[in-house]
Formats: C-alpha cells, structure tokens, sequence
C-alpha cells in the first residue's frame, strides 16, 4: 500500500507561564501618560536627571520613587472609574482596602488601626506570579479581587484611585524580586540590562509600554498517515 505523506502546520496563542514573566501596561493604552519613573539615585533608567514639579510635564521621578506611575490626565478628580489591570498571569497575595481619597502624607485618611500593610500605597493588589517576581498596584479606588484569587493577564483587578499618599488619580506600578528586592521594569543604562515589558517603548511622558500580553507560539506539525499509528512531532519556540 502507497504510503500518504501530509503536512499540516498550525501556529497557536497561548498565556505564558514559568519562564520569566514580561509584563503589559497595567492600564488602557489610550490617554495615559507615564508621570513618574523609578528613582536610580536621583537619575530615572535612562539616566535623565530626576526633575521635580508639575507631574503632567515631561516624566519626572524623586528619590525614593520605587515604582513606575501611570495616569490619564483626564482623571483629574478621584471619581474618575478607570480599570487597573493585571500585568501577567498570578496569584493574589494580599490586597489592601479601606483608604478613601489621600494627601501628601501616608495614611491621611485612614485611622491609625486600620493603617496595615503599606499605607502609602493606599488601596492595593500584589500579584506573586510563576517566575517569582511579584508585582504591585497603588493608589487604587476599587479592589475587585481577592486574596487567593487567580488572575489572567489582563484581568480587571480594581480602579484608579488616589488613596494613600497620593497627590492625584494615578496607578503605582511596583516589581518586587524573589529575593524581596525592587527593581525597574525598564531596560536602559542606568535601568539595567533587561525589560520586563512585552514592548517597552522610548523614553518619554506618551511613551507608555505597549497593552499586549506576553505569549508563547506552539506550532504543530504533523506528518505521515498510513497503517499504523500515525507520528506527531511538536515544536516549541518563544514569540517575541
């Protein structure tokens, strides 16, 4: 019996998991504005001198900033509903409620026994995902998750806010190591050699990361039909 010899090719999406983890703009890309970078000894991750000021000017930072903020300029009362997102898949390991709109000082509007946690933070979410690293999410009006809870990338997990220290409706976006240091999700001189964003984007006010999740191509190819069982071969690569 002639052998039939066929080949079939399928190329499919889906959510990355235990290597290591890159993140999505934990925030719609339309309207947001990157207000302040992280603080590399008074330098951000491309060395530009940290500058002080109005935060819709061009992005700022100021010592001890250990974050990256994000906010729409348009949200310029406390009330303005706009969905914070899960930057990669995880697991929740602890959230923070109860803070109502802040000031220039932790916890200033809050009572002193209600103030675990990290009250500067506000309203809060941490996300502990497969590679280690956990990523955190500040200032939040809503947390609509709960502890325990797994997340998808991309996942509505709260609102924007301005609770804890907060001068203005904004996100705190914070990567926290395995080993419990912080780092900047940012690649560049004095970032570091490596981005933990899908599409990190230049420098700049407009010039957010990319929404798009991270994924991993599977292609599929199958070979041979005759009598017998038939071969399936699978071939892994990353997509970049």
């Amino acid at each position: 019996m002639k052998k039939l010899t066929m080949t079939l090719a399928l190329l499919a999406l889906i959510p990355s998991s235990a290597a290591a983890q890159k993140y999505r703009l934990p925030i719609n890309y339309k309207n947001t504005k990157t207000t302040s970078y992280y603080d590399h000894s008074g330098k951000d991750w491309n060395c530009t001198a940290c500058r002080s000021g109005n935060a819709w000017s061009p992005p700022y930072c100021y010592s001890g900033h250990h974050g990256t903020d994000f906010a729409d300029p348009n949200a310029i009362t406390s009330t303005y509903k706009r969905p914070i997102f899960a930057a990669a898949a995880g697991t929740v390991t602890f959230i923070e409620t109860g803070h109502g709109t802040g000031s220039t000082s932790c916890c200033s509007s809050c009572t002193a026994s209600s103030c675990g946690g990290t009250g500067c933070l506000g309203n809060q979410v941490r996300i502990k995902h497969a590679d280690g690293k956990s990523t955190y999410y500040g200032h939040m009006s809503v947390v609509s998750v709960s502890k325990g809870q797994t997340v998808t990338c991309g996942q509505k997990i709260g609102e924007q806010g301005s609770s804890g220290c907060s001068s203005g409706p904004h996100v705190h976006f914070h990567v926290k190591l395995a080993s419990g240091g912080n780092d900047d999700p940012y690649m560049g001189t004095c970032g570091g050699p490596l981005t933990y964003w899908v599409k990190q984007n230049n420098w700049g006010m407009w010039e957010t990361p990319g929404e798009q999740c991270e994924t991993i191509a599977v292609e599929l190819a199958t070979f041979q039909a005759e009598p017998g069982p038939t071969s399936i071969r699978l071939k892994w690569r990353t997509a970049m």
